[in-house]
């Protein structure tokens, strides 16, 4: 599978102020969750509060009537105790509040334990069951940053949980963080043309009262946080999330390259944007070497001599394993794999310079060392083959190893930096390692 295959997209979250709501009960229809009803906006996200997950559907805005409404869907997800409030935060930079659904059971004002100006349903929701909100108001508003609030239990004993989602806002001063999470080849800190993004990082947003929001990169290695108030806050990369995400398989085979080597993060101050807050890393050879040999990472890889067998039988018309057009196929592919100018076979004679590619050069050095031993790494990719159970490594590397190449290639006349040969070693050993040579190479 190619680098692009497994790039998701990403999303982009929006932060905060406060809110958390008291009162008594009443009743509100429950709806069940198949007749959710998604707003024109694709922007998405949720917080899970009191063990009901809130959902922002998203904004809409209806031209003829002039007005913008912002949709909310809360969940239970079977754990008790059921929810009897949900509240939704006005801030002060919305309009005035134009209507809300459900019209009953509701009401708008001070909360009288927290102070801040919101609305708030006075409603049962069983713990299995869902229900939609909404608040609408006059104009064409802009998304900002609120929070919600999910009250559970009998009033004696009601715990309150608030969390921050996207809502409304107008003409107020917002800010944005941005940035990037790449492979580091050179190690500078610096993101180069040539270094690959890393994708399906979550990356943290801590406020300076604590709260804290996430993002995922998305194909570009890039990620945002957008409508944040002025102020000091603090980026971070987590080493392990709750998310289907890239985070835990990072930091197990890959170091941060910046300061906070153990802890990746940044401080940053809003006012105006900031634009720019990067974090490399680069992989760490010996580890990954060492958990393909022991077996805690699992390769189904074949060698470059295997390879080498099915290229030749091909050109002799007596296929080992794979016939001569499905060869041709991989190359195709592999043509397209993170750097186009890398791995390119003409347009006649293909399986011979992949073949050649291949061969072993005695004392030819480093480089080429790393060349075979990617080729068959890639070869092995294409057919299904190599690293299990560490979904996007394989990816990253390929393209940690075509960086390493190309940047090393006198013929290419790049200005990247030049990695020193152990480096080259190393990464030839890596590979080799994927395509169950063992970790060792020159042979």
């Amino acid at each position: 599978m190619t680098i692009p295959s497994l790039i998701r997209a990403s999303i982009f979250l929006l932060a905060v102020t406060t809110l958390a709501f008291a009162g008594c009960d009443s009743a509100l229809e429950e709806t069940s969750p198949e007749a959710l009803s998604v707003a024109a906006s694709t922007n998405t996200s949720s917080v899970t509060l009191n063990h009901y997950v809130v959902l922002y559907e998203g904004r809409s805005y209806d031209a003829s009537s002039d007005q913008t409404t912002f949709s909310y869907r809360v969940t239970g997800t079977g754990v008790a105790p059921a929810l009897s409030h949900f509240s939704i935060e006005l801030p002060e930079c919305a309009p005035e509040l134009a209507s809300y659904s459900p019209p009953k059971g509701a009401n708008t004002g001070i909360d009288r334990i927290t102070g801040i100006f919101g609305i708030k349903w006075h409603a049962f929701v069983g713990i299995d069951a869902s229900a939609a909100y909404s608040v609408t108001f006059p104009g064409n508003v802009v998304e900002g940053s609120i929070r919600v609030a999910v009250q559970g239990g009998p009033e004696s004993q009601r715990s309150v949980e608030a969390g921050p989602l996207p809502g409304p806002c107008k003409d107020a001063d917002r800010y944005t963080i941005s940035g990037l999470v790449f492979e580091d080849t050179d190690t500078d800190g610096v993101k180069d043309d040539i270094e690959a993004p890393l994708a399906d990082v979550t990356v943290l947003l801590a406020f300076p009262a604590g709260d804290t929001l996430s993002a995922a990169t998305d194909a570009t290695g890039a990620y945002r946080f957008e409508a944040l108030p002025a102020g000091d806050y603090t980026v971070r990369i987590p080493s392990s999330t709750n998310e289907d995400d890239f985070n835990e398989t990072l930091f197990a085979f890959f170091v941060h390259t910046g300061v906070n080597t153990d802890d990746p993060s940044q401080g940053v101050t809003l006012g105006p944007d900031a634009e720019g807050v990067v974090f490399g890393f680069t992989p760490v050879p010996t580890d990954i070497v060492e958990d393909i040999i022991s077996g805690e990472l699992v390769t189904t890889g074949e060698t470059v001599k295997y390879w080498k067998a099915q290229l030749e039988g091909a050109l002799k018309g007596e296929p080992d394993e794979i016939d001569a057009a499905t060869l041709l196929g991989y190359l195709d592919v592999i043509e397209t794999i993170y750097l186009p100018e890398w791995y390119q076979f003409g347009t006649e004679d293909r399986l011979e310079v992949a073949l050649d590619y291949l061969k072993h050069k005695p004392d030819a050095g480093e480089w080429y060392e790393l060349r075979e031993e990617l080729l068959a790494t890639q070869l092995n990719t294409v057919r299904g083959l190599g690293v299990t159970g560490a979904e996007g490594l394989e990816d990253a590397l390929i393209a940690w190893g075509e960086t390493l190449l190309i940047t090393n290639d006198s013929t290419v006349g790049t200005s990247a930096a030049t990695a020193v040969p152990a480096t080259l070693t190393e990464a030839a050993t890596v590979f080799n390692a994927i395509n169950g040579g063992g970790g060792k190479t020159n042979e």
